[in-house]
């Protein structure tokens, strides 16, 4: 199961109305879940001035709450690969996934019912480090924002593995093989620079 951590508070401000949005985003882009040995587990740290540890949060007139929401895992029939590529550093694989879940549930976003608004899921795989990275990116009319995703354990397997289907099904290759293939015609391509 993951627990998605969802920090609410309400915070007096003098700042005036075209601030308050960039100051909200700076303050969630700041925000870090650290492991403590606290009561709660955990404790809270931002870049913000006002609020830049826990206590800020708590002792503070701002009514903070945290609350723990479970997120609902990816199914493997929810992890469909569209497209794959090498990546910027030639060492791994870009993968773009079908948006075949409900964005509302396992992102937390508010798009469900609005005709021009998606999120698009993203995965960059490097099998020589066994590093993987995933973000999935808001699109609505007004805000094109990109945000990191951390998978679960399970999850992971599942994501290479459709990754791994999807080079097979498409070009007859593990991902490792079509990482050397694209190498090598990146190589022609530049002259042999890569």
């Amino acid at each position: 199961m993951k627990v998605k951590m969802e920090i609410e508070f309400d915070m007096e401000t003098e700042l005036d109305d075209s601030d308050i949005e960039k100051t909200k985003k700076e303050l969630i882009s700041g925000i870090r879940l650290q492991e403590s040995d606290d009561v709660d587990g955990f404790v809270i740290t931002t870049d913000f001035a006002d609020c830049d540890n826990t206590e800020d949060f708590f002792i503070k007139p701002y009514s903070a709450k945290i609350t723990a929401v479970k997120s609902p895992e990816f199914s493997k029939e929810e992890l469909e690969a569209i497209d794959i590529e090498l990546n910027d550093n030639y060492d791994g694989v870009s993968c773009q996934f079908a948006s075949i879940y409900n964005a509302d549930e396992k992102f937390g976003t508010h798009i469900n019912d609005e005709d021009d608004s998606w999120v698009n899921f993203y995965a960059e795989y490097s099998p020589e480090n066994k590093e993987l990275k995933c973000e999935y990116c808001l699109h609505t009319p007004t805000t094109e924002e990109c945000r990191l995703y951390i998978p679960s354990a399970e999850e992971r397997q599942l994501i290479i593995y459709a990754m791994e289907e999807f080079c097979q099904d498409n070009y007859g290759e593990n991902i490792m093989e079509f990482i050397r293939s694209e190498q090598e015609d990146e190589t022609m391509n530049m002259g042999g620079m890569i």
